[in-house]
Order: structure tokens, then sequence, then C-alpha cells
């Protein structure tokens, strides 16, 4: 629920930030398990460095889709990049 008394948080259009996350997955079935790939954070990222994640980053006004956002964030994150086509 929105306090609209609350001036800590002020939800404005230009405020919000479009976002993609990419999760891999690897299904073993000769062992009914779901790997699922995480990255570790470059040590100079401003927010959660060192840390372990999913592949994520904004989508760019430039960006056709998220999708395409998506893989752009593949290609720039990882050396995936090449198996989409990027």
């Amino acid at each position: 629920m929105i306090d609209n008394n609350s001036s800590s948080k002020v939800f404005r259009k230009e405020n919000i930030k479009r976002v993609v996350s990419v999760f891999i997955l690897r299904q073993r079935s000769s062992i009914d398990e779901t790997q699922v790939a995480l990255f570790r954070r470059c040590s100079s990222m401003p927010s959660f460095p060192n840390h372990w994640a999913a592949i994520s980053g904004s989508i760019e006004k430039h960006d056709a889709s998220p999708f395409a956002a998506a893989v752009r964030e593949i290609g720039e994150e990882t050396n995936l990049g090449e198996l989409l086509g990027d």
C-alpha cells in the first residue's frame, strides 16, 4: 500500500527504471535436478560488488524490446552473446 502522505518516496514516471533480469537454467533430467547459473558481480560495481546474481541491467531507449535488452545484457556480461546472435 502506498502512503500518499509520506514524503520519503516519490513515485513519478521519471523515477522509474526499467530493468531486465535473465535466469539461465539447466535441467538435468538424469538426476531430476535444475541448475541455475549465477555470475559474480564485479568488485567495482556500485551496488552489491562481489555478490552472486543473475544477469541484469537497464532497458535502454535503443532496445527494441525487453527481450532485446536481455540479449544485449547477456552479451555484455558474459561470453554467451555470440550464441544468441549478438
